[in-house]
């Protein structure tokens, strides 16, 4: 099993430095940058400097002001090439993604570390990937509600899913055994106008972008 350290390469110039503060507790084997656009080449300087210690790297690259959804798919698509493997995220390499980067370790269940008043610090995430709590049904949910853009009520959702109405309470609401969509903070539901209107968190569609990663590879 290898150690895999992850960091953004963008706007922070200490981005070394602050990837070189974990390495005592978490000496990595490999170190993948992910470089934000027009920071490619303080991203090859960083690589070259690493490879001269024989730590393989690697740059995958994102757009000049990446959002939410493609951190979060950059990151669950490294920890499914590197599934065997320990993975580190160290957050703090680029302030302005900090917590995308924390957003996206929570839900992919790997550790994240940061720096606070010049100490690293290991944030509390436990190693839990939000994928292994939905079975086929909550994710054909999932798809679902992401396409219908306007549900107005469990039995229209139950319909279009081809379920039953109690297994799609259950799916949503959960039991004293199991956790719902609803509680689990991936989708939620509104009273519009006598009708309940069942829609998507933001969480929610980002689970969905990650269930159609998989499809499409």
């Amino acid at each position: 099993m290898k150690n895999i350290l992850i960091g953004i390469v963008g706007e922070d110039s200490d981005v070394k430095k602050v990837l070189y503060k974990g390495f005592d507790e978490f000496f990595p084997d490999e170190i993948i940058l992910l470089v934000k656009q027009n920071y490619e080449k303080s991203a090859n300087k960083i690589t070259k400097e690493f490879e001269k210690n024989s730590i393989k790297t690697t740059q995958y690259f994102l757009s000049s002001n990446p959002h939410m959804e493609e951190i979060f798919l950059e990151v669950k698509k490294i920890t499914q090439m590197y599934e065997k493997d320990s993975i580190v995220i160290n957050v703090d390499t680029d302030y302005y993604t900090s917590c995308l980067a924390l957003s996206a370790a929570f839900v992919n269940g790997i550790t994240a570390i940061g720096i606070l008043k010049d100490e690293l610090i290991v944030y509390p995430i436990m190693r839990f990937s939000y994928y292994n709590a939905l079975n086929e049904k909550k994710q054909e949910l999932l798809k679902i509600i992401n396409d219908k853009e306007n549900i107005t009520s469990m039995e229209e959702l139950a319909k279009i899913a081809n379920m039953s109405l109690p297994l799609i309470a259950y799916h949503l609401r959960g039991n004293k055994d199991s956790q719902g969509l609803i509680e689990m903070n991936l989708v939620q539901t509104k009273k519009q106008k006598g009708s309940i209107e069942i829609k998507l968190t933001s969480l929610g569609r980002l689970m969905v972008a990650g269930i159609n990663s998989n499809l499409s590879n």
